[in-house]
């Protein structure tokens, strides 16, 4: 692991920062150990907030390997009473599948001619169930490091270094720069499987929960941070270790060459659980 001192975005030190915790089941399911103290940053460069903890690959493997399987949910619910099986299931039930492909139908579709999509990847897609049902005509493709089965149609990508021999037309990260330690090292994965012509796609969860909290803070200090002090346990690290406004997803991918084509949000139902996403459609200036 790596505690960052800096901006994991735009490396600014200029950060307001507010003493955490780690998550009992994170600690475990990663390191074997108890929970211990991390920092959450504000930066007040780009706005991004993010904790300091930076776990290495080896360590998100052992997070992610097996995502939700049956050993995942009782791990957690070890900790999580409210993880219960049947909460688990509704997170990747049909409903939230399906209220998720139809937020991002009605973005994709009003920014990208779908009939000249002949080729798609969509990068850390678990089994690529959210590849859109409209695009089933081109060549699907997934990468995942959960190496968890396809479903029908879809072929994995095993490794970055695939990207040699694939280029796709259309390539996208859904729900997956939230939870990585370093975002922009992403951003440089996703432009090794583009052309220059290919258009991206981004979907993250809008932090607007621990923003609007920390926005309380600017305004009364002194009451609220000794508020914070007795609630901080609530805003524990959990698997969403990065929270991005609109200002902040735009600066990092402006900063990394994107030419943004739309930036928006919605707010979409997760089988019972809303809530506030950020949708965003990009080309690029700057493919390999």
């Amino acid at each position: 692991m790596h505690l960052s001192d800096e901006c994991v975005i735009c490396n600014s030190k200029n950060l307001k920062k507010y003493s955490s915790i780690i998550s009992p089941f994170l600690a475990e399911r990663i390191w074997g150990i108890k929970s211990f103290p991390v920092k959450l940053f504000w930066c007040q460069n780009c706005d991004f907030m993010f904790y300091n903890l930076r776990p290495n690959d080896d360590e998100m493997s052992r997070l992610y390997k097996g995502y939700r399987n049956d050993e995942y949910q009782k791990q957690r619910e070890k900790y999580e009473k409210c993880y219960t099986q049947e909460f688990n299931l509704l997170l990747s039930g049909d409903s939230s599948q399906t209220n998720r492909k139809i937020a991002s139908y009605h973005v994709i579709k009003n920014n990208l001619d779908l009939n000249n999509v002949e080729s798609i990847l969509d990068y850390g897609g678990d089994k690529g169930q959210f590849i859109i049902d409209e695009l089933q005509h081109a060549d699907r493709f997934v990468y995942d490091i959960s190496k968890v089965d396809p479903v029908p149609g879809v072929h994995i990508i095993n490794d970055i270094s695939e990207s040699q021999s694939h280029k796709f037309d259309f390539i996208t990260c859904s729900m997956v720069l939230e939870h990585v330690s370093y975002p922009l090292d992403v951003l440089s994965n996703l432009k090794k499987f583009a052309h220059d012509k290919s258009i991206f796609y981004f979907e993250v969860p809008l932090g607007e929960s621990p923003k609007k909290f920390f926005c309380l803070l600017r305004r009364f200090p002194l009451a609220c941070d000794m508020l914070y002090s007795a609630i901080h346990k609530n805003l524990t690290m959990h698997e969403h270790m990065n929270f991005f406004s609109k200002l902040s997803l735009r600066y990092m991918l402006e900063k990394e060459h994107f030419n943004l084509l739309f930036l928006g949000n919605v707010i979409v139902d997760h089988g019972g659980a809303k809530g506030n996403i950020l949708y965003c459609m990009a080309s690029c200036s700057d493919i390999p």
